[in-house]
């Protein structure tokens, strides 16, 4: 418990987040995340709402109490702060930030078009993770909302290593020792890279495939003769593939987990993220970790597995990032010169590919279209 507050504190040191006279929507939820409330009290919010609900990891009940306990044991007034099942219009349309935590979502049209036009939406994660069952970007446009991401890389923050430590706690746990271990990594771009990266120091023996080669990696998924080529030879599969929601081994190697089973009936697969066919995975009396195995999008195995600093880490360099845009909305800039001033600014990272304000005149323009 002191060692969560610790980090808190001094991340909100790092980032000198400021977040007095401004009221924040997040998620009440357990484990490591219950801390993040606390991100916001100790930064001098003027108001926080918490929104919990019954999930796996425990009820809303339990949660609110794990917060409520955290408060008393630790002296922290938690006055300012309402942990609700239920949110209301008022406390939607009261919000200067809605941060996009996994309770809240999804962030949908009926919940955006109830919040105040200087409100804002900080995703607290890198946008090229972004999904569109996750928040109506479009609706969030017609509403004048602005959706940031946060920069991972950023040098105060950089947290792309994680993914690799992933990979090395996914092969402890499965009973590989690591070096000298022969693995198989599936991902594309910055998880994959970080994951070959961390291989790599561990003298670990591995071979990298992704989408394409312009990431770095050593084969395309299209280079299927090189994976069935090798796949006898190695100890671990480790799949990280978070951008391309297709199924690598039956959709693009036309392969199977049986396949895998009869080559190699020793080799074991670990799952960061990934399109994974469980009941085939299953059936193919291949050892596997972890045992529940989330669907695309969603990570399997997660940075709160490690310890809580990940999570709180990237919270607060969020909270950063909706802090910056909040203050510029309120004080009457325009959303294309708030972009500009946050990204110049913060941990701040727009939409890859189709920036916000590309998406934003392209969305209106239909939308008059229309009209």
């Amino acid at each position: 418990m002191k060692r969560e507050l610790n980090i808190i504190r001094e991340q909100i040191d790092l980032y000198k987040i400021d977040l007095s006279e401004l009221t924040v929507i997040t998620e009440c939820a357990t484990g490591a995340y219950s801390y993040n409330i606390f991100t916001l009290l100790l930064s001098g919010a003027k108001s926080v709402v918490a929104y919990g609900k019954d999930t796996r990891f425990g009820s809303f009940y339990e949660a609110k109490k794990i917060v409520e306990d955290i408060a008393k044991n630790t002296g922290i007034n938690i006055s300012n702060l309402e942990i609700t099942n239920s949110l209301s219009d008022s406390q939607i349309k009261s919000a200067d930030i809605i941060t996009n935590s996994g309770l809240l979502r999804p962030l949908n049209s009926k919940l955006l078009s109830k919040m105040k036009k200087t409100a804002v939406i900080p995703l607290m994660w890198e946008t090229w993770e972004f999904t569109e069952n996750e928040l109506d970007l479009n609706s969030a446009i017609q509403n004048d909302i602005l959706v940031l991401g946060t920069n991972e890389g950023h040098e105060k923050l950089n947290i792309y290593p994680i993914s690799g430590i992933l990979a090395i706690d996914i092969l402890l746990k499965m009973g590989l020792e690591v070096y000298k271990n022969k693995v198989i990594v599936l991902g594309s771009g910055i998880i994959g890279k970080s994951i070959s990266k961390c291989l790599e120091k561990n003298d670990v023996e591995y071979v990298w495939f992704s989408k394409d080669k312009t990431d770095g990696s050593h084969f395309s998924y299209d280079d299927f003769l090189n994976f069935k080529k090798i796949i006898k030879y190695f100890d671990a599969i480790i799949f990280a593939e978070h951008q391309f929601a297709v199924d690598i081994i039956y959709d693009v190697f036309g392969y199977s987990f049986s396949d895998i089973h009869h080559e190699n009936p020793e080799i074991k697969v670990g799952i960061i993220s990934g399109n994974i066919n469980i009941e085939e995975l299953q059936k193919s009396n291949l050892d596997y970790f972890p045992k529940n195995i989330m669907p695309f999008g969603v990570l399997t195995h997660q940075p709160y597995n490690l310890g809580p600093r990940p999570v709180l880490e990237l919270f607060a360099a969020g909270v950063k990032v909706g802090e910056q845009m909040a203050r510029c909305r309120i004080s009457g800039m325009s959303l294309e010169k708030t972009i500009k001033f946050v990204l110049k600014k913060t941990l701040a990272m727009d939409f890859v590919g189709e920036s916000y304000m590309q998406r934003y005149k392209r969305v209106r323009f239909i939308n008059n279209e229309k009209s």
